[in-house]
């Protein structure tokens, strides 16, 4: 008989895209035709939850297990998305507890009903986005922050939507444990406006990390990407204390920044259900992005553990 996983299983709930890329000297003005460059398309395995399901499973090294809860098209685009989770040992099976389902109505296609009841082998994390309904976004938070289960709840809020929009639909950040929007997002979800444009400074950062933490509630910590400024986080020490910290990115020459926050949001997550603290989890995160902005592409720009100086 085979002995169970203990692993500490993170559970990606969120959207699988393919992603058609071309290259072109410049961005098209309205009406314009413009050749792209000849060598310039290609197909690419991306989408969030995707993204951070690969960057899981890649970063932990094989001492985390990462599962996912998402649906593709009945098409060679969603055969190929479920074929490139299986290659990366991401468990997408769909008679177990966490499985991808196929449906020709893709990511908007994912109700609550599709998300696995709580179990004894309950995930010691689940990972959401926006690019799912909102619907299925507050049923995963509301079932997974719920007692007795230990599940840690983390939000990547993406695309960005005002706080309006989220009450709307009852989700609560006072049941998010950690919550890591980018620089534009942390400006639209604060201000709850478009205009309100990007988060541009350390300082503007920092206040605004703590008021989500202090004001609205989040659990653990509320860490904003600020792209080659680096990393701000607004977080609660042991004794309870909010802290804040400012983690500077790696000076690197960056050819693409796709999927790097994926990427740091994968290099958290796998560092913390490891037992690592906030501020390690978050160095883990910035290096393995690092690494990622050098490549180009989603999901082929994701390094694997070994290439990094995890220990």
């Amino acid at each position: 008989m085979a002995s169970p996983d203990t692993r500490p299983t993170i559970l990606v709930i969120g959207s699988l895209n393919m992603d058609l890329v071309t290259h072109t000297p410049r961005i098209p003005v309205g009406g314009e035709t413009l050749l792209a460059h000849t060598y310039g398309f290609h197909t690419g395995n991306g989408g969030k939850g995707a993204n951070q399901a690969v960057a899981i499973a890649r970063l932990g090294g094989g001492s985390v297990r990462c599962a996912m809860v998402g649906i593709v098209g009945d098409d060679a685009f969603g055969e190929k998305l479920r074929g490139g989770l299986e290659n990366e040992g991401v468990d997408i099976e769909d008679n177990g507890q966490n499985r991808i389902l196929v449906s020709p109505g893709a990511n908007f296609s994912l109700t609550p009903s599709h998300i696995p009841d709580l179990d004894t082998n309950s995930p010691a994390m689940v990972v959401l986005q926006h690019e799912i309904p909102f619907d299925t976004i507050s049923h995963a938070i509301k079932l997974y922050s719920t007692p007795p289960t230990n599940t840690l709840v983390l939000l990547n809020p993406a695309p960005a939507v005002d706080p309006a929009t989220l009450a709307s639909h009852d989700i609560d950040l006072s049941n998010v444990d950690f919550l890591i929007p980018n620089e534009t997002e942390a400006g639209i979800s604060y201000a709850g406006h478009e205009a309100a444009g990007s988060v541009t400074t350390v300082p503007e950062a920092e206040r605004i990390a703590k008021s989500f933490l202090v004001d609205r509630g989040v659990r653990k910590a509320v860490i904003i990407t600020l792209g080659g400024q680096g990393v701000v986080a607004a977080y609660h020490n042991e004794e309870g204390d909010v802290l804040t910290a400012h983690i500077p990115a790696q000076e690197v020459d960056v050819v693409d920044t796709t999927a790097a926050g994926d990427t740091f949001i994968g290099g958290f997550a796998a560092s913390y259900v490891e037992g690592k603290g906030v501020l390690e989890s978050i160095k883990k995160g910035v290096e393995a992005s690092a690494r990622t902005v050098q490549k180009k592409g989603a999901q082929e720009s994701i390094p694997m553990r070994a290439e990094l100086r995890w220990v």
